[in-house]
């Protein structure tokens, strides 16, 4: 994810040459932001986050009108950088190295279904995906309790690269963004199956 504090984004993949994610400020979500893509060896390709994207509206990011598809060739994966650069200073997007590693990351199985978190480390967030693989075009709905209290319900539909080498479309992902300072108890309910998950600092398991 970015790192400044109102900025998400993040770097889906490369399809057929050109390279696609998204870019939001959550704090002006009529903004569009511009968007750096550089190789090793060649000028910055600068577009504008302003295409649609359905999984962005539904779960909640304004008009979903923040994705990005910027021509790279054939530049190596390792070799690129992407940049939000209407900030100053600019906001670092995740660079694509085949499938993210969250060395934080912890998952846990219950019957057919898995819920990954990222990085159980971080508090400015919570993502992750959800699958169920006897139900692969299922989209699982979560909530996000802190001390008791729903802070947000979403349905999992972000694009996750890694998950299509597990013989689905991708489309299970969820971040949520947690308030600034919360330090309570932070659960994930998976609403689908009725199944709670307490997150520590050092992994989850079931509430």
């Amino acid at each position: 994810m970015a790192q400044a504090s109102s900025i998400l984004g993040f770097v889906d993949g490369v399809l057929r040459g050109r390279l696609h994610g998204w870019a939001l400020d959550r704090d002006n979500p009529g903004r569009r932001l511009s968007v750096a893509v550089t190789g090793s060896t060649r000028f910055p390709v600068v577009v504008v986050a302003d295409r649609y994207r359905a999984d962005l509206q539904q779960h909640g990011y304004g008009d979903g009108h923040y994705g990005f598809s910027a021509p790279i060739g054939h530049v190596p994966t390792e070799a690129i950088a992407v940049h939000v650069i209407s900030e100053r200073p600019s906001v670092s997007l995740p660079c694509v190295k085949g499938t993210r590693r969250f060395p934080n990351a912890h998952s846990v199985e219950f019957g057919s279904q898995t819920l990954r978190i990222d990085d159980v480390t971080q508090r400015g967030h919570v993502s992750g995906w959800a699958w169920n693989r006897e139900r692969p075009t299922h989209r699982c709905v979560l909530q996000l309790i802190l001390d008791g209290l729903v802070q947000q319900t979403r349905r999992a539909t972000l694009y996750r690269k890694e998950l299509v080498t597990k013989g689905c479309d991708g489309y299970h992902g969820f971040h949520f963004a947690v308030p600034a300072g919360s330090g309570g108890r932070l659960i994930l309910r998976d609403v689908t199956v009725g199944r709670q998950f307490r997150i520590y600092r050092h992994g989850i398991r079931c509430a």
